[in-house]
């Protein structure tokens, strides 16, 4: 079973039982009101993969997130998957998500299905 490390600052629990319906239960889920403040438990986490989300109520985003999250530890080079409501995400932030090493989007409203097959 894969770890999985849910950063997200609007109801983890619904993403985190999506994942459970297929089988796969989360080893951690946060709700956080800072993006940043998800950076500790990534840096120290063995999680094989990161689900983070784009916004934060403080004005942080997940690109800022990845940003600081790669200069505190450049070597951590675990798949990172970012959330986004519709819409959500300015197309000059997308060649930025991917200069930091974003492998994959979800749309918060993608079906349990498509979610799955990611």
């Amino acid at each position: 079973m894969y770890r999985l490390l849910l950063i997200d600052d609007e109801a983890p629990k619904v993403l985190a039982d999506v994942f459970k319906s297929f089988g796969k239960d989360p080893d951690y889920s946060f709700d956080l009101q800072t993006g940043v403040s998800g950076i500790p438990w990534a840096l120290v986490d063995s999680a094989d993969i990161i689900l983070l989300d784009y916004s934060f109520p403080d004005q942080h985003t997940g690109v800022e997130f990845l940003r600081e999250l790669r200069s505190a530890r450049p070597s951590l080079r675990m798949p990172v998957v970012l959330l986004s409501a519709p819409n959500d995400i300015r197309d000059s932030e997308w060649q930025k998500c991917l200069e930091l090493g974003v492998n994959d989007f979800i749309c918060k409203a993608t079906p349990p299905q498509i979610v799955r097959r990611k």
